[in-house]
């Protein structure tokens, strides 16, 4: 019944968040680097706990973490189109902050709240279709995530499982916004004549319609891959939740279960 109620609120959510796409919502400024630093730090932190640092000690500095980019972490948030993500997230920010005071019992229900939480932005990733929603979800999910893999240890719970759901949903984000990239050799007319320099474009759109190009000056034929698709990418998409998946990544796939 617990899967049924689950299943109807994701497909509600989801509704909503097609119908109301976040992209028809004006454009605000965010620090960007604000955020992603937060939850990298965060992911870092509790990584350092699994590998046998003070769990206490972990908290401490993620919640210091959390707080120093709470302002613009919370404003991000609020770009949410759903009621439901919008709710769980604020909460799970705003508790976590007293994690340390909480007894058994409330810290159990706090990291079941969080894990639900988790679970429902990773839902709605694999069934919204607009790409500024995925975004905005995507920042969310590593908002959320690092709070709640916490909180599970406090409580003594397991954190595999929701782990792999954080590596998941940080997978979609990846493979949902990665940019078109189109490569080009310019300044030939024809053939390109061996030994003559040429200038080597990649040019990558994201999904909002950012643009970004690099390009190198390299003799024919090129000595090594003239075309840097996966620094054009990054460029591109350095305000958006693909960047902060692609950092987060390698810190959760070294994460001990």
């Amino acid at each position: 019944m617990r899967r049924v109620l689950l299943r109807r609120t994701v497909a509600a959510v989801a509704a909503v968040l097609i119908t109301v796409p976040l992209g028809a919502r004006p454009v605000q400024a965010f620090d960007f680097t604000a955020i992603i630093g937060a939850a990298k730090a965060a992911y870092e932190l509790y990584k350092e706990y699994k590998e046998g640092d003070s769990l206490d000690e972990a908290t401490t500095k993620i919640i210091n973490t959390i707080n120093d980019a709470k302002t613009e972490i919370l404003s991000q948030v609020d770009r949410l189109a759903t009621a439901q993500a919008k709710s769980c997230a604020r909460s799970a920010i705003i508790d976590f902050n007293d994690i340390k005071t909480f007894n058994q019992t409330t810290v159990q229900a706090y990291a079941r709240d969080t894990t639900a939480c988790v679970t429902l932005i990773d839902s709605l990733l694999e069934v919204v279709t607009d790409k500024a929603s995925t975004d905005q979800l995507g920042f969310t999910l590593n908002t959320v995530g690092p709070l709640a893999l916490t909180a599970r240890a406090h409580a003594g719970f397991s954190t595999s499982s929701l782990l792999g759901l954080v590596v998941d949903g940080n997978d979609t984000v990846l493979s949902t916004l990665t940019p078109t990239c189109i490569t080009s050799l310019i300044g030939n007319n024809g053939i390109p004549q061996s030994g003559a320099v040429y200038t080597w474009q990649t040019r990558c759109t994201a999904y909002d319609g950012k643009v970004a190009t690099t390009s190198k000056r390299m003799a024919y034929p090129p000595t090594a891959n003239p075309f840097d698709i996966p620094g054009t990418t990054a460029l591109v998409m350095r305000h958006t939740s693909h960047a902060e998946a692609t950092v987060v990544l390698p810190i959760l796939r070294a994460t001990p279960a």
